[in-house]
């Protein structure tokens, strides 16, 4: 009978480790899936319907910026490049939102030097003004946190 006792071994120690292997398995897969689920977002890149025009109504050489539908720009995400076609388009970023219904008017290239004022209105700068003259500009609006072009048009000014 001593025999018999000394033999005797479980097959406990072995059903043990694969039951804590299949535990550890199964939760790393689930904190994985939900650390996935928490990394990944639903943002998207905004999507809008911006024009670009010479403005005819005034004497001077000027374009008209609207927005005309789908998603406003958040103020200091929109930048906007206005330059001669040819040049490397120089951003400036906004200082306000650009929702459906704003216009900016504006005369006034991107390129120069000094601080720009980039509103859903106007482009302004306290440096030397790049005024526009008659000729073809590269109109550009990239919302920079995504990257994103919304806006890249050759106009040709009056």
């Amino acid at each position: 009978m001593d025999s018999l006792i000394q033999k005797e071994n479980a097959i406990s120690p072995v059903l043990g480790v694969l039951l804590l292997l299949g535990i550890v398995l199964i939760l790393s897969i689930i904190v994985f899936t939900i650390s996935l689920a928490l990394a990944s977002t639903d943002e998207r890149p905004p999507q809008s319907s911006i024009s670009v025009q010479s403005y005819a109504e005034t004497s001077s050489a000027d374009i008209k910026i609207q927005h005309k539908g789908g998603d406003r720009l958040v103020a200091g995400d929109w930048w906007i490049s206005i330059v001669p076609v040819g040049e490397s388009p120089d951003y400036r970023s906004s200082g306000t939102e650009f929702a459906v219904g704003d216009q900016i008017i504006t005369a006034t290239l991107t390129n120069g030097r000094g601080n720009y004022i980039v509103t859903n209105n106007t482009i302004s700068t306290d440096g030397p003004v790049g005024a526009m003259k008659p000729g073809v500009y590269d109109v550009k609006i990239i919302v920079y946190p995504f990257k994103s072009m919304v806006l890249d048009k050759v106009i040709e000014v009056r």
